[in-house]
C-alpha cells in the first residue's frame, strides 16, 4: 500500500502520477509496454477535478466492468482497510473515502454494502482527472489467475451468509473457456469431474 501526496489519477483506467507526472508504474496494466517504450511521463491533463481528502484507489479499468475482477481483486483489496471485528474502516482509514466511477453497477455497490461500506465512505466522479492531496493506493497481490489463499478465506467468510448452501440445491454452472481464445482452465477436466 502506497500513500501519496498530491497525486494525478486517471479514473477511467486507475492509472496514477506522482506530483511530478511520473507515472506510477503499479498502477499500470503493463507496466513494461511504458519502460520499453520509455514513455514515463505525461504533461497534459485538462479539466482536472482537486480533491482536497484521503482517497483510496484499488482498481484497475477491468474491474469496473468485470465481476471476476472486481470480486477477486478489487474488493480483497478494500478488505485491508476494514476492522475485522465490526467491519468498519480501520482508525488509520477512518478518514478515507474509496475512489469509484460516478454510477457503479448494481452489483458493486451490494458487494460493497455485504462487507459493510456504505455510501459514506465512497467518493463516486464522473471527472477523468483527478488531482488529489492525499491517496492512498493499495497495489496487487498475487497475480491474475492466482489469489492470496488469504483473499479466498476472506472472501468466503463475508460472502458465505448469503450463498444458497448445498444441501438446499445441488446443482452447479460452469462456464467453460475451452473455445475461448486465451485463458483456458488447466484442469478443467478435473473440474467437470466435480
Amino acid at each position: 500500500m502506497l500513500d501519496i501526496k498530491d497525486a494525478y489519477v486517471m479514473t477511467e483506467n486507475g492509472w496514477v502520477l506522482t506530483h511530478k507526472h511520473n507515472f506510477l508504474i503499479e498502477s499500470l496494466f503493463k507496466p513494461e509496454i511504458f519502460e520499453t517504450k520509455r514513455v514515463n511521463k505525461i504533461v497534459f491533463w485538462p479539466k482536472v477535478e482537486q480533491v482536497h481528502e484521503k482517497l483510496v484507489l484499488a482498481y484497475k479499468g477491468w474491474s469496473l466492468n468485470n465481476y471476476y475482477h472486481w470480486t477477486l481483486e478489487f474488493l480483497p483489496k478494500i478488505s485491508i482497510l476494514l476492522d475485522s471485528e465490526n467491519q468498519s474502516f480501520s482508525e488509520f482509514f477512518k478518514d478515507a473515502r474509496i475512489l469509484l466511477p460516478a454510477n457503479p453497477s448494481r452489483w458493486m455497490m451490494q458487494s460493497l454494502h455485504i462487507i459493510g461500506i456504505g455510501e459514506v465512505q465512497l467518493f463516486r466522479t464522473s471527472s477523468k482527472q483527478l488531482r488529489v492531496e492525499d491517496l492512498i493506493f493499495i497495489q496487487e497481490f498475487g497475480n491474475l489467475y492466482s489469489l492470496p489463499a488469504w483473499g479466498t478465506s476472506w472472501l468466503r467468510k463475508s460472502f458465505s451468509p448469503y450463498m444458497i448452501s448445498p444441501e438446499i440445491s445441488n446443482k452447479r454452472i460452469y462456464i467453460s473457456r475451452r473455445k475461448a481464445a486465451t485463458r483456458h482452465v488447466q484442469n478443467e477436466d478435473q473440474v467437470l469431474q466435480m
